[in-house]
Parts: structure tokens; sequence; C-alpha cells
């Protein structure tokens, strides 16, 4: 019988690898639970620290630039020694700062909260940074992409079981009281209720410390691939200068910028739209009441987790036979009315066309990865470190956002008024998405623009 001709050279991962291609693929689900950890910990902070959301959502600030400035670091470092080299630094990076939220929330302080989730950030760019060339190098070139697809399928997963230990550990163990109410509690009342918010908020946090140190030794004491990077890189600054001249790559770092931007003031703020934009009661003193906890309107978030997993699927199938940045348009300016929708529409109408939003994000961070990269030869690596970089988009969403909402706030809207209108933030960024896709039309029906998915995002 003749043999299929991909019958051994097909092996997905080869069986000697299998063990260190589970563990890292872990590392796929542990930085989407992380990650999606981070967004619902803007509302939380925010109570029980009694702080305006501008200053809450500096805890997206500081993740995502520490994230985006690691990016460059992490993939010079991994080309100087090996990939098994960056992942262990990336957990013992994201093992000291998960550590150190707990003395960080023992000295009811925001500040060391910050700067532990800096350091817990900055694992989590060197881990990603590494893994997925790591899981490239398990096994043969020709079902490399089979095998980087297969461990990002751990991603989503730990995405949804960030979202669930997030609102049963911490959102849900949220006291109800505002911070108006807050202001009138004792001192000794204060205490105890931080006290017990702050034990939840760290101990999702003190058993992944657990968990990565478990990993870390592993790591150590079985036998993983180093994994090494043998390809010849170009001189970096000239690489650099290249592709700052490339019109269609240093537009996409720009409109990656804005898309993430756009990913996380809507993941961040719809838990505040839901509770206090959407449903709400106005008391004798024209002050907000919010709805819903934190808790209930979490399911908001998951909902827009779920659409958004799902929509990338489908995308993924339309492209083989539609041009990826018409969609991308499409979606884009779909995507403008839905959020208008959030702006205008009252109660479950303004929150289904905020989630329906996810829908249109779907397939925007893996086609402007795809067309900006299309064609750069030598300097493809060296190009996806800074598409990487341009996270840092995160952080100046969910930062301008809620200044603003703090802003309209002060100048006199009620709080609800204040949060609908913050949308105009994630309008322009869809503007500039819409904008780069239109551009490059033409430039997709030539090309296969888009690969699939990429990374976590």
């Amino acid at each position: 019988m003749e043999k299929h001709p991909h019958s051994t050279s097909a092996v997905i991962v080869p069986p000697e690898n299998r063990f260190a291609f589970i563990l890292v693929a872990t590392c796929f689900g542990l930085w989407g639970m992380v990650n999606m950890m981070t967004d619902t910990l803007v509302p939380a902070v925010q109570k029980i620290f009694s702080i305006d959301t501008a200053q809450s959502s500096l805890i997206q600030v500081v993740n995502y630039a520490s994230y985006a400035l690691l990016a460059f670091p992490a993939a010079l470092l991994v080309k100087r020694f090996n990939y098994k080299t960056g992942v262990i630094l990336g957990l013992l990076l994201l093992c000291v700062g998960a550590s150190a939220i707990v003395p960080a929330g023992m000295s009811k302080d925001f500040s060391p909260l910050l700067m532990a989730i800096s350091v817990l950030a900055s694992g989590l760019s060197i881990l990603e940074t590494s893994c997925n060339p790591y899981v490239l190098s398990m096994g043969s070139e020709e079902t490399a992409v089979r095998r980087l697809n297969l461990a990002q399928t751990i991603n989503p997963i730990g995405c949804l079981l960030g979202l669930f230990v997030a609102k049963v550990l911490i959102l849900g163990n949220l006291n109800p009281a505002e911070a108006e109410v807050r202001k009138t509690w004792d001192a000794a009342k204060c205490h105890e209720v931080m006290t017990h918010e702050l034990f939840w908020l760290a101990l999702p946090y003190a058993c992944m410390v657990v968990i990565t140190l478990a990993m870390i030794i592993a790591l150590f004491v079985r036998r993983m691939p180093e994994g090494r990077d043998t390809e010849h890189a170009p001189h970096i600054l000239l690489s650099l200068q290249r592709l700052v001249g490339n019109p269609r790559y240093a537009s996409g770092v720009v409109t990656q910028f804005f898309y993430v931007a756009l990913q996380v003031a809507i993941w961040t703020f719809i838990i505040k739209y839901t509770r206090q934009a959407a449903f709400f009661s106005v008391s004798a003193d024209n002050k907000i009441l919010p709805g819903l906890t934190e808790a209930d309107a979490w399911y908001s978030l998951m909902a827009s987790m779920v659409v958004f997993t799902v929509a990338r699927m489908v995308c993924t199938a339309l492209m083989r036979r539609l041009n990826p940045a018409s969609m991308m348009a499409t979606l884009a300016l779909v995507g403008i009315i839905l959020t208008g929708g959030a702006i205008l529409l009252p109660t479950w109408a303004g929150v289904i066309s905020l989630v329906l939003v996810s829908a249109c994000m779907s397939l925007m961070f893996p086609t402007i990865y795809g067309i900006a990269l299309r064609d750069l030869g030598p300097e493809v690596k060296i190009g996806a470190s800074g598409l990487i970089m341009a996270i840092l988009g995160g952080a100046a969403g969910s930062f301008s956002q809620g200044k603003l909402i703090d802003l309209f706030e002060k100048s006199g809207l009620r709080l609800d008024q204040a949060i609908r209108y913050s949308f105009i933030i994630p309008i322009l960024c869809l503007i500039v998405v819409m904008l780069y896709a239109l551009r490059y039309r033409s430039f997709c029906a030539n090309s296969t623009a888009a690969q699939g998915p990429v990374g976590g995002h």
C-alpha cells in the first residue's frame, strides 16, 4: 500500500518534544488569563481605592506600556541566547510581579500595585515574544503554522478562565458601596472592607505564583529543546531605516496602535458602561446610582469575549473568499455605527451594540499584522517586534477614555452621559483602521495578506 505523502513528516509535534510543547502551550493560556484579569482590575481598584476613572486606568497604562517596551529587548534576548532562556526569564518576572501584588495589596496603597503590574507585564512580554517562535522550532517547518495554531487554542481558554476567576474572586467580593458612601465610614470600617477586598484581589495572583514556580522547575528538571534562531539577521539600524521608509509597514504600526487602543478601551470600560450608563437610577441630588454590581455587569465583558472568538473563526474562514482589507473596512464602518448606538441607545440596546463591536474587532489585529509584514523579506522579524510594540496603544486608549470621562463629568455632565460620550475615542480609532483598510484594498486583492490569528490579541 502506498503511504500518504505526509504520513511521517506531517507530525505536528514530534514525540520527543511533546512535553515541552504542552508546557510552552500552557504559557499561551497563562498570559491570556492574566491579561483578562488585568482588564477587570480597572473597575475593581477604582472602587477599592476610591479613585477617579483616569487614575484607575493607570493599571492598563503600566500594563501595556511595560508589555510594549519589553517586546524589542526580548526579541534581542532570544536572538542572543535561545527561546528556552526567554521563557524562563519571562516566567521568573511573572512570578516576581504576581508575588509583589500580595504585599502591594497589604500596603493599601495604589502605587505599589502599579509597580507590581509593571513587573508582571514585563514578564508576559518576554514570555509571549519567546513562546511563539519556540513553538515554531519544535518540529518540521512543514507543520510549523499548524503547531502554532494548536498552541494558540489554549489562549482563549486562558482568557475565559481569567474572566471567571476575576468575576468570582475579585469582582464577586467587592463591597457594593460606592465612593460617596465609603467616605462616610469611620477608619475601622474602611480598614475592614479594604482588607477583605484586597485579600480577594491578591489571592488569584498568589495561586499564580505557585503555578509559575512549578513551570519553572519543570523547565529546569526536564529535557527541553533550547530553540535557537539560526537565521541571519540584517543590521538592525539598516532594517529600521528600511522599515520606516516603507509606508505600508509604517502606517500599519500606527494603525495597530489605534486598533489596540480601541480593543483595550472597549473591554476596559464595558463593565462601567453597563452598570452606570445603561442600567442606573438617578438620586434626588442628580447622582448616578448603579443598577448592577460589578460582578453582574461582568457578563457584558464575557459576552464580548465570546462574540470576539466566534467572529474571529468566521472571519478567518471568509478570508479565503473575500478581500481581507475590504472586510476590515466594512467591519470598521459597522463598528463605528454600533459604537454610535452605544452612545445613543438606552439599556440593553446600548449594551448589545457595545458587545457587538467586539465582533467587528475580531479580524483587525491579524489582518493589519499580515498587511504590514507582507513582502518585508529579511526585515520581517524586526518588523514583527515593531507591531508588537504598537500594543502601547492599549495604554493610550484606556487612559485617554478614562481622562475624558473625568473631564466630561467635571464640566457638568452627569456620569452616565460622560461615560457614553467618552466612546468617541473608540470611534476615532475605528476611523483610522478603516482608512488603512481602504488604502490597501488593492494590495490585498493581489496577495494573501492575512495569515489568520496571531498571538493572543
